[in-house]
């Protein structure tokens, strides 16, 4: 019907309307081509509004994707199954795919651990964490805005520590650290006493001072409890709560041993309740 190709031009650019023939409007000045081949600016048309097979439904579902619940891996994978049928670049893409996250995730992401590459290394240090657990390494020199130490994922697997993540903790060494890594800052012995054979004090043997004291001393006394007065204050636990949380106070191996030793000694001859809550710091 039309010989000239920029008759044909026109005549596809009275066609167009809406947000088409905005675009083309602004082309169609700056770019002599458009108005003198046909095949040009069919072309451009197809490159800024023509979507790949399923393109459109695809590009709807990348924007509205998100990871809710699911592991990012898993959200990773649903992801970029959809964007190899997309036709996305990787720029347009990685944005989506970050807005996709969860909030608490896009906040790590936003908050670089370094910049640019490691250089440094520092010498050999002694690291330690907690009372007992030592070691020596070798760190990266980064800037980090949060943690003045980063462990990852090939420390863990070497000491495979137990770990709560509900409370952020690090709850207990693995059988190799106990042998390996864990040392006391001193060496000290540990007694203990057993209340199933407890023995009279003799006065004599007690250092002059505490000569008056030897009440204190006596290991028959101690599987005695007191009597109960009229000023006994009762601790009655408040219904449908727990009990608060807090630390528990780090014990030697010695110690453990001792105080175990003792827990069941007082059980025996049932001196103290069957149910105690007993627990060991690593």
């Amino acid at each position: 019907m039309y010989h000239e190709e920029g008759t044909k031009c026109a005549f596809l650019l009275s066609l167009l309307s809406s947000r088409a023939l905005e675009w083309a409007l602004a082309v169609w000045d700056a770019n002599p081509q458009v108005r003198s081949s046909f095949p040009y600016f069919v072309g451009m048309i197809r490159e800024v509004f023509e979507h790949p097979a399923g393109g459109k439904d695809i590009s709807d579902q990348l924007m509205e994707l998100r990871q809710g619940s699911e592991a990012a891996a898993d959200y990773a994978i649903r992801f970029r199954t959809l964007a190899a049928q997309s036709g996305w670049n990787e720029a347009a893409s990685w944005a989506v795919f970050r807005a996709g996250l969860n909030p608490a995730l896009q906040t790590e992401l936003a908050q670089p651990i370094g910049e640019g590459y490691l250089k440094r290394q520092t010498e050999l240090l002694e690291f330690q964490v907690g009372l007992f657990h030592h070691e020596q390494l070798a760190f990266y020199v980064t800037y980090s805005p949060v943690n003045p130490v980063i462990q990852g994922f090939p420390w863990l697997r070497r000491h495979d520590p137990q770990i709560s993540w509900c409370t952020g903790e690090l709850a207990r060494w693995s059988p190799t650290c106990l042998k390996e890594c864990l040392r006391e800052p001193v060496s000290r012995p540990c007694r203990t006493s057993c209340i199933e054979e407890a023995t009279p004090v003799v006065h004599g043997h007690l250092p002059q001072p505490y000569a008056d004291f030897w009440e204190v001393f006596s290991e028959e006394r101690a599987v005695l409890l007191p009597a109960h007065q009229v000023w006994d204050c009762a601790i009655d636990p408040l219904p449908n709560t727990s009990l608060p949380k807090g630390r528990i106070y780090p014990l030697s191996l010695p110690e453990s041993k001792a105080m175990e030793d003792y827990i069941e000694g007082a059980l025996a001859v049932g001196s103290c309740g069957t149910l105690i809550l007993t627990g060991r710091s690593w």
